[in-house]
């Protein structure tokens, strides 16, 4: 990872199939990639209270969340009913990825560690926020 990088978010799957990869600057730009799209990447500017906010979020996650294993190598006992279609209650959940500084943190997105839920509202926030820009210059 650059260190000119705050994060990188990802989410994916779900009942759209989606797969947006947003990368947040330390200086507070952002882009947001949608490989299920065919349109270029949306770069977009963080306010400084809405980048202050999420690096605040940022440090509260706690550190033993963060693993340097590679996500496709951690399977969850509870993630394997989810990932073999076994629950109804789970239909197409959409799945995310942070990593920083070369750590990873997985989850879902119906269902995240309650450790992340404020960190998780404020990359949806941008990542919305992205695809609304997104949507106006090119709509789909």
């Amino acid at each position: 990872m650059s260190g000119d990088e705050l994060l990188r978010y990802r989410a994916h799957g779900g009942p759209m199939k989606v797969d947006q990869r947003l990368t947040v600057l330390a200086d507070g730009g952002a882009v947001l990639d949608e490989r299920h799209r065919r349109r270029d990447p949306t770069h977009l500017a963080l306010g400084s209270r809405e980048l202050e906010g999420l690096r605040a979020a940022l440090d509260r996650v706690p550190e033993n969340l963060w693993s340097r294993t590679p996500p496709a190598l951690r399977i969850r006992k509870a993630d394997l009913w989810r990932i073999f279609g076994l629950s109804q209650r789970h239909f197409a959940p959409t799945r995310f990825r942070l990593t920083r500084q070369g750590r990873n943190l997985t989850g879902w997105l119906d269902d995240p560690d309650p450790a992340l839920e404020d960190l998780l509202r404020r990359l949806e926030d941008v990542r919305a926020r992205a695809v609304r820009e997104a949507e106006a210059l090119n709509p789909t």
